[in-house]
């Protein structure tokens, strides 16, 4: 039990896990298997984990705010069944990430997963590479998040004063003032959290009735055999391929809609009986959140009228504004459905905040960034990393001064975020597969696909195989290097770094979480199976006292 015990010296300097709720015996004896102590409070269930998922993907909102792409890669029917295929290959994704949260239920996530999942001999590489995969993509995710609620607000502003003159640095002081007021938000308790994102989850819903009827009743619908004709034929290519290339470009549009299926991972140590809360929230949200994206899209297309170019040419640069607007001829109705989208865009600033910031604690818990000892670091009083959720502020602070020199180059490092996290849902579920069929598998976890998951897995795989190459590509034909999709030269140099960075400080410093689980060894798991026996023995006793009172 030494290589315990020291540990948890060091990791005690991270904060007290005094008056922490500890959660279930599972939770106890997960978290000692992995050798870390509890420091967070859990304050989530399945439900509240659920509406935390389904507010932070939003993803029916990002179905309007994307709509843009698909629909001039594609058209129509390319919009609707790019969104369908992207739903199903991204919902294999989150099912495999479902089963491995069960079988180690840390913040940690993927690179947690990659690490015991991986051959011995490229672990502590593969999943530091991972974890710098997570992080950098997460934080680039928040940052365009921000920049996305600062460009509505300006197109909205356009729509209805045409006189409006924008400006690069509207959009910078947007983005910071909306970062600004998240992380306030989020330096408050867990349970505040919690409350919230049941208020937050029934009005993702409620919200999005209403838009749907309001649609439904207001907007120009075609016929029925004309909307049949364009859902299933209407493909079109506005953009120029001169190929049916164009639809598989217009698959990045739901990529974006559908990507972040971890994010109720990065909560697994502040949510009780992780092992199997997390899975089912996982699951549930990406299934209610898909099937209403899906729906969306349908809705979309319904309403989108006779003139599609016009609203794709839409001045205010947003396209489903200027279809909002054609659909029900009011400026004031018009505002409230694009303000109600932007509130539930704003929550998921804050609890894409929060997933960021544990991201980030938990990898500094690791010795994997710099200033490790400095954000990993845990508020006894409020039980939250602080310092972590200040660094995720000015990361994006940061971020958002660069649109004062070019939108485009902004746009370029954003785009960082869909094939970082991407890469790494890839490796760790490509680990997950391969041990499988290895002579040392693990065990199944609690809450398991049974033999499917080999189909799952490895369905998974193919499809972010296809993603990731399709998120390299420009969105137009024959771009120019103002326009050229850059995403893959920046990927292949943030890969570049975090190599140099392994082998100059991460081989020192980085302690690999199954290092940390070798080290804790066979004793402490014996130790934990007596523990658990102690417990349940105690909680018969208090049964039968109960019984006799």
């Amino acid at each position: 039990m030494r290589a315990l015990s020291s540990w948890t010296g060091r990791a005690a300097r991270t904060g007290s896990s005094e008056g922490v709720n500890k959660g279930t015996m599972y939770d106890k004896r997960e978290m000692s298997l992995m050798n870390k102590l509890q420091v967070f409070s859990r304050e989530f269930g399945t439900t509240a984990l659920l509406c935390f998922g389904l507010i932070t993907n939003s993803s029916w909102p990002y179905a309007f705010f994307n709509m843009g792409l698909p629909l001039n890669n594609g058209g129509p029917a390319g919009m609707l069944w790019m969104t369908i295929v992207a739903a199903i290959g991204i919902f294999m994704c989150d099912l495999s990430l479902a089963e491995m949260a069960s079988m180690s239920p840390s913040s940690a996530g993927p690179y947690q997963w990659t690490a015991e999942l991986a051959p011995a001999s490229c672990q502590k590489l593969l999943s530091f590479v991972v974890g710098y995969y997570d992080v950098l993509g997460w934080q680039a995710a928040l940052a365009f998040s921000a920049f996305l609620i600062a460009s509505n607000i300006q197109g909205l502003l356009f729509l209805f004063q045409p006189s409006y003159v924008a400006h690069s640095y509207h959009i910078t002081l947007l983005m910071i003032a909306s970062a600004l007021v998240t992380i306030i938000v989020n330096y408050r308790s867990t349970r505040i959290l919690r409350h919230a994102s049941w208020l937050m989850g029934v009005l993702f819903i409620a919200l999005w009735l209403y838009i749907c009827i309001t649609l439904a009743v207001m907007a120009p619908h075609p016929n029925t055999s004309a909307l049949v004709s364009s859902i299933a034929l209407d493909f079109q290519d506005p953009s120029g391929w001169g190929s049916s290339f164009a639809v598989l470009v217009g698959i990045l549009g739901p990529i974006s809609t559908f990507v972040g299926g971890d994010v109720s991972c990065h909560m697994s140590e502040e949510t009780k009986d992780a092992s199997v809360s997390v899975p089912r929230a996982i699951w549930r949200s990406a299934a209610l959140g898909y099937t209403m994206t899906i729906l969306t899209t349908l809705l979309i297309i319904f309403s989108l009228g006779p003139d599609v170019s016009a609203i794709l040419g839409s001045p205010s640069g947003q396209p489903y504004q200027q279809m909002l607007y054609n659909a029900t001829k009011r400026e004031d109705m018009t505002a409230i459905m694009v303000t109600f989208m932007l509130m539930l865009i704003f929550f998921s600033q804050v609890t894409t905040t929060t997933a960021s910031s544990r991201q980030m604690f938990t990898f500094a818990r690791d010795g994997g960034l710099p200033l490790h000892n400095f954000l990993s670091q845990v508020t006894s009083s409020t039980h939250i990393p602080r310092n972590s959720v200040f660094v995720t502020f000015i990361i994006v602070s940061l971020l958002s001064l660069i649109p004062l020199g070019s939108v485009i180059a902004f746009n370029i490092i954003t785009s960082l975020s869909s094939i970082a996290i991407f890469s790494s849902y890839w490796i760790s579920i490509a680990c997950r597969l391969s041990n499988r069929f290895s002579r040392n598998r693990i065990q199944q976890p609690r809450w398991n696909m049974g033999k499917a998951g080999v189909f799952v897995n490895a369905f998974a795989l193919i499809f972010l195989t296809l993603g990731i190459i399709m998120i390299c590509f420009p969105s137009a034909p024959h771009p120019t290097p103002a326009s050229f999709n850059w995403t893959v030269v920046i990927w292949g140099g943030v890969t570049i770094f975090a190599l140099v960075y392994y082998v100059v400080y991460g081989k020192r410093h980085y302690v690999s979480p199954r290092s940390r689980i070798t080290q804790t060894g066979l004793e402490d798991d014996l130790a934990m199976q007596q523990f658990e026996s102690e417990e349940m023995r105690k909680d018969g006793d208090v049964r039968v006292m109960a019984d006799e009172a």
